[in-house]
């Protein structure tokens, strides 16, 4: 299961989980900052880990080798191979 700032995005179209990778925030914008956690759960127990995540910008800049230009408007999710 995955949240952000508390509350389920499971079922949410904003998001997309991609199973054993992760999660997908379609179209991101700057109030898609917040607290995401994701929760596994299995007959062992329950596992979880949080992350902040702050988008101040449409320039992402990767140790200067790769920089990013997002629409945060777009209706198309970011991808990269």
């Amino acid at each position: 299961m995955w949240y952000k700032d508390g509350q389920d995005i499971t079922a949410d179209p904003s998001f997309t989980i991609q199973a054993g990778l992760g999660l997908v925030v379609n179209s991101a914008r700057k109030n898609d900052t917040g607290t995401y956690t994701c929760v596994a759960m299995n007959e062992m127990g329950t596992a979880n880990a949080s992350a902040e995540v702050h988008i101040t910008t449409s320039v992402i800049t990767c140790e200067g080798k790769l920089t990013l230009r997002l629409n945060f408007d777009s209706t198309s999710p970011l991808s990269l191979a």
